[in-house]
Protein backbone atom coordinates (compact mmCIF):
# COMPACT_ATOMS: atom_id res chain seq x y z
CA UNK A 1 0.00 0.00 0.00
CA UNK A 2 1.82 3.38 -0.76
CA UNK A 3 1.81 6.60 1.10
CA UNK A 4 0.56 7.98 -2.30
CA UNK A 5 -2.75 6.82 -2.10
CA UNK A 6 -3.12 7.49 1.69
CA UNK A 7 -2.64 11.13 0.89
CA UNK A 8 -5.22 10.83 -1.23
CA UNK A 9 -7.24 9.19 1.09
CA UNK A 10 -6.62 11.56 3.75
CA UNK A 11 -7.31 14.40 1.25
CA UNK A 12 -11.24 13.91 0.58
CA UNK A 13 -11.91 12.06 4.12
CA UNK A 14 -15.04 13.99 6.06
CA UNK A 15 -17.20 13.06 8.86
CA UNK A 16 -20.07 11.86 6.24
CA UNK A 17 -18.84 7.88 6.29
CA UNK A 18 -21.35 7.33 3.06
CA UNK A 19 -19.89 10.09 1.33
CA UNK A 20 -16.17 9.33 2.62
CA UNK A 21 -16.21 5.33 1.48
CA UNK A 22 -17.48 5.73 -1.74
CA UNK A 23 -15.02 9.02 -2.34
CA UNK A 24 -12.22 6.37 -1.00
CA UNK A 25 -13.27 3.50 -3.60
CA UNK A 26 -13.16 6.29 -6.31
CA UNK A 27 -9.46 6.87 -5.58
CA UNK A 28 -8.58 3.01 -6.05
CA UNK A 29 -6.94 1.62 -9.10
CA UNK A 30 -6.70 -1.80 -7.03
CA UNK A 31 -9.03 -4.37 -5.16
CA UNK A 32 -6.40 -3.95 -2.60
CA UNK A 33 -6.80 0.42 -2.74
CA UNK A 34 -10.47 -0.57 -2.76
CA UNK A 35 -10.32 -3.13 0.43
CA UNK A 36 -8.37 -0.19 2.16
CA UNK A 37 -11.08 2.61 1.79
CA UNK A 38 -13.70 0.49 3.05
CA UNK A 39 -11.71 -0.58 5.93
CA UNK A 40 -10.97 2.65 7.14
CA UNK A 41 -14.23 3.87 7.47
CA UNK A 42 -15.02 0.63 8.75
CA UNK A 43 -12.15 1.13 11.51
CA UNK A 44 -14.05 4.86 12.33
CA UNK A 45 -17.70 3.38 12.24
CA UNK A 46 -16.71 0.70 14.72
CA UNK A 47 -14.13 1.89 17.26
CA UNK A 48 -14.51 5.43 17.29
CA UNK A 49 -11.38 5.98 15.39
CA UNK A 50 -10.96 9.84 13.57
CA UNK A 51 -8.56 12.10 12.31
CA UNK A 52 -5.80 11.34 9.46
CA UNK A 53 -3.87 8.53 11.06
CA UNK A 54 -4.29 4.82 9.41
CA UNK A 55 -5.69 2.20 11.98
CA UNK A 56 -5.51 -1.58 12.08
CA UNK A 57 -7.11 -4.21 13.86
CA UNK A 58 -4.85 -6.61 15.30
CA UNK A 59 -6.21 -10.08 16.58
CA UNK A 60 -4.50 -12.90 14.14
CA UNK A 61 -1.85 -14.60 16.12
CA UNK A 62 -0.15 -18.09 16.51
CA UNK A 63 0.53 -18.45 12.81
CA UNK A 64 3.90 -19.56 11.62
CA UNK A 65 5.10 -20.35 15.05
CA UNK A 66 5.29 -17.11 16.01
CA UNK A 67 4.46 -16.57 19.87
CA UNK A 68 0.92 -14.87 20.86
CA UNK A 69 0.75 -11.69 22.31
CA UNK A 70 0.87 -11.90 26.34
CA UNK A 71 0.95 -9.67 29.35
CA UNK A 72 4.42 -9.87 31.37
CA UNK A 73 4.99 -9.81 35.06
CA UNK A 74 5.89 -5.92 34.86
CA UNK A 75 2.80 -5.40 32.70
CA UNK A 76 4.19 -4.64 29.17
CA UNK A 77 3.25 -6.57 26.07
CA UNK A 78 5.06 -8.95 24.14
CA UNK A 79 4.59 -11.38 20.96
CA UNK A 80 3.05 -11.04 17.74
CA UNK A 81 0.08 -10.40 16.14
CA UNK A 82 0.60 -11.83 12.47
CA UNK A 83 -1.50 -10.14 9.82
CA UNK A 84 -1.75 -6.11 10.23
CA UNK A 85 -3.18 -4.63 6.70
CA UNK A 86 -1.61 -1.83 5.11
CA UNK A 87 1.52 -2.10 8.16
CA UNK A 88 4.34 0.04 6.21
CA UNK A 89 1.86 3.30 6.54
CA UNK A 90 -0.90 2.37 9.55
CA UNK A 91 -0.41 4.52 12.51
CA UNK A 92 -2.40 3.12 15.20
CA UNK A 93 -3.06 -0.37 16.47
CA UNK A 94 -5.83 -1.40 17.78
CA UNK A 95 -4.90 -5.10 19.29
CA UNK A 96 -7.44 -7.89 21.17
CA UNK A 97 -4.86 -9.42 24.34
CA UNK A 98 -6.45 -12.44 25.45
CA UNK A 99 -9.24 -14.52 24.94
CA UNK A 100 -12.70 -14.64 25.59
CA UNK A 101 -14.67 -12.38 27.76
CA UNK A 102 -11.27 -11.77 29.78
CA UNK A 103 -9.61 -10.55 26.69
CA UNK A 104 -8.79 -6.36 26.67
CA UNK A 105 -8.42 -4.10 23.94
CA UNK A 106 -5.48 -1.79 23.12
CA UNK A 107 -4.63 0.83 21.36
CA UNK A 108 -0.65 1.24 20.50
CA UNK A 109 0.98 4.47 18.49
CA UNK A 110 3.08 3.39 15.64
CA UNK A 111 5.99 4.71 17.73
CA UNK A 112 5.77 2.76 20.97
CA UNK A 113 8.62 2.09 22.31
CA UNK A 114 9.49 -1.97 21.73
CA UNK A 115 7.23 -1.88 18.63
CA UNK A 116 8.17 -3.18 15.32
CA UNK A 117 6.88 -3.85 12.21
CA UNK A 118 7.79 -6.86 10.38
CA UNK A 119 6.38 -6.95 6.57
CA UNK A 120 5.40 -10.22 5.06
CA UNK A 121 6.34 -11.76 2.08
CA UNK A 122 4.29 -10.16 -0.63
CA UNK A 123 0.74 -12.95 -1.16
CA UNK A 124 -0.69 -13.74 -4.36
CA UNK A 125 -4.05 -12.45 -3.18
CA UNK A 126 -3.71 -8.54 -2.90
CA UNK A 127 -0.26 -8.47 -2.78
CA UNK A 128 -0.30 -4.52 -2.86
CA UNK A 129 -2.03 -4.59 0.63
CA UNK A 130 0.91 -5.00 2.15
CA UNK A 131 0.54 -7.32 5.19
CA UNK A 132 2.68 -7.31 7.90
CA UNK A 133 3.41 -8.26 11.72
CA UNK A 134 3.96 -6.57 14.76
CA UNK A 135 6.56 -7.28 17.01
CA UNK A 136 5.93 -6.13 20.53
CA UNK A 137 8.79 -6.10 22.96
CA UNK A 138 7.98 -5.45 26.12
CA UNK A 139 5.71 -2.53 25.43
CA UNK A 140 3.63 -0.36 27.53
CA UNK A 141 0.37 -0.64 27.31
CA UNK A 142 -1.75 1.85 25.77
CA UNK A 143 -5.26 2.94 26.11
CA UNK A 144 -8.22 0.59 26.59
CA UNK A 145 -11.17 0.28 24.54
CA UNK A 146 -14.28 -0.96 26.01
CA UNK A 147 -16.05 -3.13 23.67
CA UNK A 148 -19.00 -4.97 23.87
CA UNK A 149 -20.18 -8.06 21.86
CA UNK A 150 -21.93 -6.28 19.71
CA UNK A 151 -19.59 -4.11 18.45
CA UNK A 152 -16.97 -7.38 17.82
CA UNK A 153 -19.84 -8.77 16.22
CA UNK A 154 -20.60 -6.14 14.02
CA UNK A 155 -17.84 -4.83 12.62
CA UNK A 156 -16.85 -7.89 9.86
CA UNK A 157 -20.68 -7.03 8.66
CA UNK A 158 -19.23 -3.29 8.34
CA UNK A 159 -16.09 -3.95 7.11
CA UNK A 160 -17.75 -6.20 4.34
CA UNK A 161 -20.66 -3.44 3.57
CA UNK A 162 -17.78 -0.57 3.23
CA UNK A 163 -15.50 -2.62 1.26
CA UNK A 164 -18.56 -3.17 -1.35
CA UNK A 165 -19.75 0.32 -1.33
CA UNK A 166 -16.56 1.59 -1.85
CA UNK A 167 -16.13 -1.04 -4.95
CA UNK A 168 -19.60 0.89 -5.67
CA UNK A 169 -17.24 3.85 -5.90
CA UNK A 170 -14.64 2.99 -7.95
CA UNK A 171 -17.15 1.33 -10.66
CA UNK A 172 -18.74 5.19 -10.61
CA UNK A 173 -15.30 7.11 -11.37
CA UNK A 174 -14.94 4.59 -13.87
CA UNK A 175 -18.11 5.54 -16.01
CA UNK A 176 -20.51 3.16 -14.40
CA UNK A 177 -23.07 5.98 -13.67
CA UNK A 178 -25.79 3.40 -13.36
CA UNK A 179 -24.83 2.41 -9.90
CA UNK A 180 -25.42 5.93 -8.50
CA UNK A 181 -29.08 4.58 -7.44
CA UNK A 182 -27.54 1.59 -6.00
CA UNK A 183 -25.18 3.67 -3.26
CA UNK A 184 -28.61 6.35 -2.67
CA UNK A 185 -30.95 3.85 -1.95
CA UNK A 186 -28.55 0.72 -0.10
CA UNK A 187 -26.12 3.08 1.29
CA UNK A 188 -27.15 4.79 3.64
CA UNK A 189 -29.30 1.54 5.12
CA UNK A 190 -25.85 -0.63 5.33
CA UNK A 191 -24.53 2.45 7.14
CA UNK A 192 -26.95 2.61 9.51
CA UNK A 193 -28.17 -1.14 9.99
CA UNK A 194 -24.49 -3.15 9.65
CA UNK A 195 -26.77 -6.51 10.74
CA UNK A 196 -29.64 -5.65 8.50
CA UNK A 197 -31.00 -7.11 5.12
CA UNK A 198 -29.69 -4.49 3.27
CA UNK A 199 -25.77 -5.76 2.98
CA UNK A 200 -27.25 -9.07 1.12
CA UNK A 201 -29.07 -6.45 -1.41
CA UNK A 202 -26.05 -4.52 -2.00
CA UNK A 203 -24.01 -7.90 -2.31
CA UNK A 204 -26.73 -9.61 -4.93
CA UNK A 205 -26.70 -6.03 -6.82
CA UNK A 206 -23.34 -5.72 -7.25
CA UNK A 207 -22.98 -9.46 -8.60
CA UNK A 208 -25.84 -8.14 -11.02
CA UNK A 209 -23.73 -5.37 -12.10
CA UNK A 210 -20.82 -7.97 -13.27
CA UNK A 211 -22.72 -10.06 -14.98
CA UNK A 212 -21.06 -10.23 -18.71
CA UNK A 213 -18.31 -7.36 -17.74
CA UNK A 214 -15.05 -7.61 -19.00
CA UNK A 215 -14.13 -3.82 -19.03
CA UNK A 216 -13.11 -4.29 -15.21
CA UNK A 217 -10.18 -6.27 -17.09
CA UNK A 218 -9.05 -3.26 -18.67
CA UNK A 219 -9.17 -0.45 -15.62
CA UNK A 220 -8.47 -2.19 -12.46
CA UNK A 221 -5.08 -3.82 -12.02
CA UNK A 222 -5.25 -7.20 -11.52
CA UNK A 223 -9.42 -7.75 -11.18
CA UNK A 224 -9.54 -11.30 -12.19
CA UNK A 225 -6.73 -11.97 -9.55
CA UNK A 226 -8.53 -9.96 -6.56
CA UNK A 227 -11.75 -9.79 -7.65
CA UNK A 228 -13.06 -12.62 -4.84
CA UNK A 229 -12.84 -9.41 -2.39
CA UNK A 230 -16.26 -9.21 -3.95
CA UNK A 231 -17.47 -12.59 -4.96
CA UNK A 232 -16.99 -13.46 -0.99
Amino acid sequence: MTELFQEKWRAISTSDPLKSVVSGGALASSMAEVFMAGYQTAMRQSFGFDGPDWAAFCVSEGADGYPPVTINEDGTLSGYKTWVAAAAVTQQFLLKVGRGAEARYLVLARDAPGLTIEMKAEAEFLPELGVGRLALDHVFMGPALTLDRSQLKAFPKIEAGCILLAFLGFLQANGRRDVGAIIETLGPQVMAEPLGPALKELALAIQNQLVGDSDLDVSMRHWGRDRRVIDQ
